[in-house]
């Protein structure tokens, strides 16, 4: 985070199926307020997420599959890397 703040919220990725996932992102479009008679599993994942507000000089690593949501609370610049492990020989391309 380089100014500013976000509210982060993360879920593992075991909670796919309560999560409504197209492609790669959910339906539930407010996930503080949602409509449980639209999304009634949704509720299952509410205590598996995980929250966390960054601030300037703050990194936060998002394994692989985790799904997010973030929020900007006001005016906020991030950068984001995309980093992929390559096991095995470095040379194979």
């Amino acid at each position: 985070q380089l100014t500013g703040r976000k509210r982060v919220v993360l879920w593992p990725p075991e909670e796919d199926g309560h999560l409504y996932v197209e492609g790669s992102s959910s339906r539930v479009a407010n996930i503080d307020a949602w409509n449980d008679d639209e999304f009634p599993l949704f509720r299952r994942a509410v205590p598996a997420r995980r929250e966390c507000e960054l601030g300037p000089g703050d990194v936060l690593f998002l394994p692989a599959l985790w799904f997010h949501n973030v929020t900007s609370i006001g005016f906020s610049v991030a950068l984001n890397v995309f980093w992929r492990s390559h096991h095995g020989d470095p040379r194979s391309g």
